[in-house]
């Protein structure tokens, strides 16, 4: 799947919670392609900045929150 079909699915609230979870994690390995750098460090670098555990998100407005991370990175190339 596209990064932009990720993010679709992460921001559907049809979709069951843990669906939307799993395409959040799907685009931190997208991410991770991209960077040229593990997924466990994208994981882990949302997870300090935002306070997120991508493993365990508590609800939909974590998943935003992480997903705007996930997208800064992406754009910026940071981590």
């Amino acid at each position: 799947m596209s990064f932009s079909s990720h993010r679709k699915a992460v921001r559907n609230p049809l979709l069951p919670f843990p669906h939307r979870a799993s395409h959040l994690r799907s685009r931190a390995l997208l991410v991770a392609s991209k960077l040229a750098i593990p997924r466990d460090v994208v994981i882990d670098v949302v997870e300090s900045t935002t306070g997120i555990d991508l493993h365990a998100p508590e609800d939909g407005e974590a998943l935003e929150r992480a997903l705007g991370a996930l997208e800064d990175m992406r754009m910026h190339q940071t981590g």
